[in-house]
């Protein structure tokens, strides 16, 4: 007679969704975080595969559409909502017209697992909010994103791809978006 009791609490958690909860993601303003000398250093790695990467990202738009940018020529900046450097960058791109004028494409990534598209969207909306950032598309990672460091900038050069990683200096940033 032991094992009803059990069974019913065994189907109690799993009506409950136990083991299937989602994070909950604490978003906060953190530019004047982990204050460092940004890097002036204009230090571009070549990045081959950068189709293959993309590719195996599963990138979304607000509504889960799956959104394919292996053929875009746009900046595309990879950040967390937790990162102050990814921070401390998007505002330093808001402020800058040369920054806004290559219109970078941003993906929100890093959340933690069983994150749900609807809690990074929130999540993200939150972050720009608090921070006062417009004019940004963005885009959507909710699995877990193995990069090099926040936050990644991908852009082109000619037929190359190249990424830089971690917080630049707008010079910096400016060289990697012209077009020249």
């Amino acid at each position: 007679m032991r094992i009803r009791p059990l069974l019913m609490s065994a189907c109690i958690l799993l009506l409950t969704g136990c083991g299937l909860s989602h994070p909950a993601i604490t978003v906060s303003n953190l530019t004047g975080y982990e204050k460092a000398q940004p890097d002036a250093s204009y230090d571009p790695q070549t990045l081959a595969n950068a189709d293959q990467v993309l590719n195996s990202l599963k990138v979304v738009d607000r509504n889960g559409q799956a959104v394919d940018l292996r053929n875009t020529n746009q900046p595309i900046l990879f950040e967390a909502y937790w990162c102050p450097h990814c921070q401390r960058t998007l505002v330093l791109f808001q402020h800058n017209p040369v920054l806004m004028g290559a219109k970078p494409i941003v993906i929100s990534c890093g959340f933690p697992k069983n994150t749900t598209l609807k809690q990074a969207i929130a999540a993200s909306d939150k972050e720009f909010q608090l921070l006062g950032l417009s004019g940004f598309t963005v885009y959507y990672v909710v699995n877990p994103v193995q990069l090099p460091g926040y936050p990644t900038l991908l852009f082109h050069k000619g037929q190359a791809a190249h990424v830089l990683i971690g917080e630049h200096t707008s010079a910096v940033w400016e060289q990697a978006v012209r077009n020249d």
